[in-house]
C-alpha cells in the first residue's frame, strides 16, 4: 500500500493521514526518498529524478563504460548483475524476534520468515557487535547470521 504520509503506527496496524488504516502484525516502512534537485532534469532519469537501471546497473546512456569506471573493472563484460536481497532481524518484544531473508521481490527463489527466540538472539548479537565495533560489521558477521537464521529451528 502506498500512501503520502503515515499518521500513527501502532501495535495492531498503521493509521494514515487520510483516515484509512491497515491492520498488520509486521510493518515495514520505506522512507520517501527524494533525489537531488540537479538530477531531476537530466536525460537519463525517470519522471521522479532517479536513474533507471537493470540488474547490471546499466541504462541506455550510462553504459558499461561508465559502470566500468565506477567499479574500477578492466573489462566491462565482467560486471556481475546486481542480486538484491533483504536480510533483516527485528525485535518483536517479549524476547522474541523475526528473521527475514528474501530475494523473491526481485525474481529470486529465497523466501524465509522465522519468528521466535533464535531470531531475537541473532538481533541482539548483531546489535551488540554493531555498536561494539563502531558500526563496522566484520566480513563473517552477515554470512554467519544468514547461515544460522536460514537453518535454525525457532
Amino acid at each position: 500500500m502506498q500512501t503520502s504520509k503515515e499518521r500513527l503506527i501502532e501495535f495492531c496496524g498503521i493509521e494514515f493521514k487520510g483516515g484509512s488504516s491497515l491492520e498488520a502484525e509486521l510493518k515495514i516502512i520505506f522512507p520517501n526518498w527524494e533525489p537531488h534537485h540537479f538530477m531531476k532534469k537530466l536525460p537519463f532519469v525517470d519522471d521522479q529524478g532517479f536513474v533507471v537501471t537493470d540488474f547490471n546497473m546499466e541504462c541506455e546512456i550510462t553504459s558499461k563504460v561508465i559502470a566500468n569506471e565506477v567499479l574500477n573493472k578492466g573489462d566491462a563484460s565482467t560486471i556481475e548483475p546486481l542480486k538484491p536481497m533483504v536480510l533483516c532481524f527485528g525485535d518483536m518484544g517479549n524476547h522474541k524476534g523475526f528473521y527475514m531473508h528474501t530475494n523473491e521481490w526481485w525474481g529470486g527463489d529465497t523466501s524465509i520468515l522465522k519468528m521466535g527466540y533464535t531470531p531475537y538472539i541473532l538481533k541482539m548479537g548483531f546489535k551488540n557487535m554493531y555498536y561494539t565495533l563502531g558500526g563496522k560489521v566484520p566480513g563473517w558477521g552477515m554470512p554467519l547470521s544468514e547461515l544460522i537464521g536460514d537453518h535454525t529451528f525457532v
